[in-house]
């Protein structure tokens, strides 16, 4: 498991798009604006899970879900923001434990493989399978979650993770 260093110039862009398409942009330009570990950490979880990796119950991506979650989180909680904004993205974040990306034999993890659009550069065979059960073995949500927040999250940041408060230093 290892944290993504600097997603591509590209993930500012789907970012963007993600925003539009929950409609807030403006709210989540302005929580940025003012915690901009958070901009960062956002593009960080799109380029890891796609903006197009679709939640099999619904119409919405995981990325949207989770977003949204985090960016509400974030602005409707004025003591803590970032604290708000961490717990909501974590709290959807198992919804990646529904899908499955496969690749012939491979499954995408992502928990340590690369982050989902890197991986798919380099399979474009990939489908994805929600029909295909939940990743075996079936980690335990709260580690999950925990995992995820390595990836895309500034060790600062840490202390608003269940489990990981100390692992800064």
């Amino acid at each position: 498991m290892r944290a993504i260093d600097h997603p591509p110039e590209e993930a500012g862009a789907m970012l963007d798009r993600v925003l539009r398409r929950l409609r807030m942009k403006p709210l989540a330009v302005d929580l940025f604006d003012k915690h901009p570990n958070l901009a960062v950490a956002s593009k960080r979880f799109v380029w890891l899970v796609s903006p197009t990796l679709l939640y099999p119950y619904g119409k919405r991506t995981i990325a949207e879900h989770c977003l949204a979650a985090a960016i509400l989180g974030g602005t409707e909680s004025p003591e803590n923001r970032v604290r708000a904004f961490v717990e909501g993205l974590l709290a959807k974040v198992t919804m990646l434990l529904e899908v499955r990306v496969t690749s012939g034999q491979q499954t995408w993890n992502p928990v340590s493989d690369q982050p989902l659009m890197t991986w798919l550069q380099d399979r474009p065979d990939a489908v994805v399978d929600n029909d295909g059960g939940p990743m075996e073995p079936l980690p335990v949500p709260r580690v999950f979650a925990a995992s995820i927040a390595i990836r895309v999250l500034e060790p600062v940041d840490y202390q608003y993770v269940p489990g990981l408060a100390g692992a800064a230093g």
